[in-house]
């Protein structure tokens, strides 16, 4: 069998450790399990080229291959597991990267039981570790299902529902999919199916057709500037905005405008 190893674990705070406020980490390629469960909002950071929050409450889980890098200061309980193989290794690749807590002391206890094992070394640690670890999934996993078995007892349609007012009232923010999910107390996955099956587009599809709505308006009824009009309407940059809209619209936003002839920037 192929056992898990304990490189590391406890809690983390950066500002304790002298790193400056505001410092983004240089990219590096995660090299095992980086669990880190977060009791306050943070920025966040980028994993794998898209951007990310840290959010309280919620367990973060980086795995082998993904390139993070963190925007300081922040500070989480924190376990980092080499897991070459076997059920362990299936089992944490099936969770989601992120997941929102129903009970994150829990959580807590379990992570600082596992950390409690470093840096012992006796011969039962091993087995020691594995059971831990495996206590550790089985609570994530019922997180998970208790909130997908209370969702559906709250009705699959109403969290739906609740989600299209979340993204009309709060499109213009840097919203992901995420907080949308943590809105309506659903994890990330389980509400990506629900919502998909019962609007035919993704959220972040719906949420995108509704900041391209909303910068139609703005062409024609306003006199704003494509670069303001694209910051209120939550895109990332003024050049995302522009080839967003031109594949969706087959026009820049300014031909857009012009061709409506109202207002001439």
């Amino acid at each position: 069998m192929d056992y898990p190893f304990l490189n590391a674990g406890g809690y983390f705070d950066s500002e304790k450790l002298g790193y400056k406020k505001g410092t983004i980490t240089n990219a590096r390629k995660v090299q095992e399990y980086e669990i880190e469960l977060y009791e306050q909002d943070y920025p966040g950071g980028i994993l794998n080229e898209r951007p990310i929050k840290y959010s309280k409450g919620s367990l973060r889980i980086f795995k082998p291959g993904d390139v993070r890098r963190s925007r300081l200061s922040f500070s989480c309980y924190y376990l980092h597991l080499m897991v070459r193989g076997g059920e362990i290794r299936e089992l944490l690749e099936a969770l989601p990267e992120s997941i929102t807590l129903s009970d994150s002391e829990k959580v807590i206890q379990l992570i600082k039981k596992i950390a409690s094992l470093y840096p012992l070394a006796d011969e039962l640690l091993p087995l020691h570790l594995t059971s831990y670890i495996f206590e550790f999934i089985a609570e994530i996993k019922s997180q998970q299902l208790s909130q997908e078995k209370a969702s559906q007892n709250f009705g699959g349609r109403d969290a739906v529902s609740l989600a299209r007012v979340f993204i009309t009232e709060n499109f213009s923010k840097n919203i992901k999919l995420a907080d949308i999910a943590a809105h309506v107390n659903l994890t990330p996955n389980y509400f990506h199916t629900l919502f998909t099956r019962a609007n035919g587009k993704t959220p972040l599809e719906f949420l995108c057709e509704t900041r391209i709505s909303k910068a139609k308006y703005m062409l024609l009824f306003t006199d704003k500037t494509v670069l303001q009009i694209s910051e209120e309407c939550g895109f990332s940059s003024y050049n995302y905005f522009g080839f967003i809209f031109k594949k969706k619209c087959e026009l820049t936003p300014l031909q857009y405008r012009k061709k409506q002839g109202l207002y001439k920037l």
